[in-house]
């Protein structure tokens, strides 16, 4: 599924003049990630949610699983300068690969408080030898 969060804004964000992502650039790039829909699914999902920029195309080469895939670029006017503008559209499968929670490090220092001075860990004393007890 797409992320709902990112439309409408998405490639609209490189043309809208309150964003202006580019701007002052002829080019840009946007980063796709895959981890679970079929690519074909997810060309199709995005560009029916992309109007009125131009549609997204698969290159030549095509999907390139387990790895990043290059759409074509595509140009179009805007609203900010430079224009007309082509943005770059990178693709990386990510299906494969095996994903984990990582703990947030910032929760574990708040959790953190300077022990009790009596609930630290006592340090060990030397063992005195045989020979220092006879003296």
């Amino acid at each position: 599924m797409i992320t709902e969060d990112l439309w409408p804004g998405s490639i609209g964000f490189f043309d809208h003049p309150d964003w202006g992502y580019a701007e002052g650039s002829s080019s840009g790039m946007m980063v796709g990630f895959m981890q679970t829909m079929e690519p074909d699914a997810i060309l199709a999902e995005v560009n029916s949610h992309i109007s009125p920029f131009p549609a997204l195309s698969l290159s030549a080469t095509g999907w390139l699983l387990r790895a990043l895939t290059v759409l074509n670029p595509h140009s179009f006017d805007r609203c900010v300068r430079l224009t007309p503008f082509t943005l770059n559209h990178f693709w990386i499968d990510l299906r494969h690969c095996e994903f984990f929670e990582v703990p947030d490090l910032t929760k574990k220092r708040r959790k953190q408080k300077k022990q009790d001075p009596a609930k630290q860990p006592k340090q060990k004393q030397p063992k005195k030898n045989a020979q220092d007890s006879n003296n």
